[in-house]
């Protein structure tokens, strides 16, 4: 997994944990984590052994070299985080969210074939 989580905001113990108790203690820190950036945060939920996802990565990976530090880009393999990808209510990978202040502002899911004439730029 590849955090590119740059640069971390400070932690603040007063902020509410979503569904407390349902995270693992990592996701909890790591939604935290997420929650704190002051930059809208790329989250790309992937499985290792899924084309798709692999794709979808790889796309995501060149839009942050290219866009530098307009957003934050967080890779999460979702075997590693289950319970995370439940909260923001992933159903299928790949999975691509927008978030904002830890929100959930936009998302695209599922099969890769019916988006991947938007990530590789070619005639649907």
């Amino acid at each position: 997994m590849t955090f590119l989580l740059d640069p971390l905001l400070s932690m603040h113990e007063h902020d509410p944990i979503p569904s407390a108790g349902l995270l693992s203690k990592e996701e909890q820190e790591l939604f935290l984590k997420i929650r704190r950036l002051d930059r809208p945060v790329l989250v790309v939920f992937w499985q290792r052994n899924h084309e798709g996802s692999q794709a979808v990565l790889k796309w995501a990976r060149g839009c942050k070299a290219l866009a530098g530090d307009t957003f934050v880009l967080v890779d999460l393999e979702l075997d590693r985080y289950p319970a995370l990808a439940r909260w923001c209510q992933v159903t299928e990978v790949p999975a691509v969210l927008v978030l904002i202040h830890g929100e959930v502002v936009d998302r695209l899911e599922g099969d890769y074939h019916r988006f991947s004439h938007w990530i590789t730029g070619a005639s649907p």
